[in-house]
């Protein structure tokens, strides 16, 4: 079941860029949906394929083989997919681990769609600001970093508009509550 839910979010993406960005995936915090980002890295034919437990597990064994070569963005992707796959708590680790070791769009955009996920709203937006605002030449081509800048971008103002339906006055009876007499 968590497999077809998983696979049911995944949504291949039209302007698959080059050969960095396999896919996007779409993720729900409430009513909004909050977009994550997987780097061309092992496991990605099977999140691509809706497995997502299988390129979890992959991912996962990467990460204790001492002889396996890493990516820069795999651990962004592994949290990517533990947020797919709504394991946000298994999810923490990878993502903050990215975001303080290698700082990419990728790793910020993803930790951002975890933080809006666990209702973190003001934390997932400072992520997604700083996503939009990196200048990634360092193993993005232009193409592939304004793909990630338009998630980031999208999932900025998806929380945006969150924060600020959060913290509208409340009505009574469909009128606004005023100080002035």
């Amino acid at each position: 079941m968590q497999t077809q839910r998983a696979a049911s979010l995944i949504t291949q993406s039209a302007a698959v860029v080059a050969s960095c960005l396999a896919l996007s995936a779409t993720v729900v915090a409430d009513v909004y949906e909050f977009r994550v980002a997987f780097a061309n890295v092992p496991g990605i034919d099977e999140l691509e394929a809706g497995d997502v437990h299988a390129g979890i597990r992959i991912l996962e064994d990467r990460q204790t083989d001492k002889r396996a070569p890493k990516y820069i963005d795999e651990m962004s992707t592994l949290c990517a997919a533990y947020v797919v796959n709504d394991e946000l708590d298994e999810a923490a680790v990878p993502c903050n681990y990215s975001v303080r070791k290698f700082r990419t769009m990728i790793s910020y955009n993803n930790r951002g769609a975890l933080r809006a996920n666990l209702g973190d709203f003001e934390g997932a937006k400072e992520d997604f600001d700083y996503a939009r605002s990196i200048d990634e030449p360092r193993y993005l081509t232009v193409e592939q970093a304004e793909y990630v800048r338009g998630l980031a971008e999208h999932n900025f103002l998806l929380v945006s508009e969150l924060i600020a339906r959060r913290d509208a006055p409340q009505l009574e009876g469909g009128l606004a509550l005023s100080d002035a007499n």
